[in-house]
């Protein structure tokens, strides 16, 4: 059985601390900037979605990130639920510091085709440790073959279920020196596939299918998985698609 993420009040105090640090002020302020413009352009959406729908509607404030707010809404985003939580212990608020080359991070995702799909810009990241383990044990296929089972290595060692991702194509975020990136880290939990916390019912069998059982029918197995990281802030032009490139990334 997972542990749950208990201290989340100490990951936002951390992740405030790195937010506020002033070693690390000018490239954190552009990035927080740049995620209120986001931010700005979706609440200006909504507020004119709700005067179409009621000419009385009044107007609402619109709330900037700061790093409180920013600090909290990336802990509840990254925690899950308590029956379904997206990380095990031991979990950690750590900053990104590229030197003299890039950190990459690796994302799976649908390219956010339909509504509630996981576009190339989510939270979830794997490392470049995690994919070349991939890519190596991946190493007696080529081609089309080779990227498929690519994507079904990352779909198993995240826990990406199908539900929200369909896990069409690779995102790459690389990450230049001179930023500071920070992140909560932790490893996988296979909980966060649980359809129900007492487990699904077979209606073949009219019994109920362990959680553990249901995880392992997708391929996946019920223990701590790899390292994580959620990453609340970053540059969009960081990202580009390397589902064709994988290789070359990973020179």
């Amino acid at each position: 059985m997972a542990t749950p993420i208990t201290d989340q009040a100490g990951l936002i105090s951390d992740l405030v601390a790195l937010f506020s640090n002033p070693k690390y002020k000018s490239s954190i302020d552009q990035l927080l900037a740049r995620k209120n413009i986001y931010k700005y352009a979706e609440w200006e959406r909504k507020q004119k979605r709700e005067a179409l729908k009621d000419p009385n509607y009044q107007k609402q404030p619109f709330h900037a990130y700061v790093a409180q707010t920013l600090a909290k809404t990336a802990v509840e985003s990254a925690f899950g639920t308590a029956n379904k939580p997206c990380l095990v212990d031991p979990i950690f608020v750590a900053a990104l510091l590229p030197t003299s080359t890039d950190i990459c991070l690796f994302r799976l995702h649908d390219g956010g085709s339909a509504t509630h799909s996981a576009g190339t810009l989510g939270g979830w990241w794997c490392n470049r440790r995690l994919m070349l383990q991939i890519w190596y044990a991946t190493s007696d296929l080529n081609g089309e073959p080779r990227r498929l089972e690519v994507m079904k290595y990352m779909r198993s060692a995240m826990f990406i279920p199908t539900k929200g991702n369909q896990g069409k194509q690779i995102a790459q975020m690389r990450i230049r020196p001179g930023y500071c990136v920070p992140a909560i880290i932790g490893r996988g939990s296979w909980e966060a596939l649980k359809t129900d916390p007492e487990g699904p019912v077979d209606p073949k069998k009219q019994s109920v299918i362990s959680p553990e059982a249901e995880v392992m029918a997708l391929g996946m197995m019920p223990i701590p998985g790899y390292k994580q990281f959620y990453v609340p802030l970053f540059d969009d032009a960081w990202v580009t698609d390397v589902t064709y490139t994988l290789e070359e990334s990973l020179r």
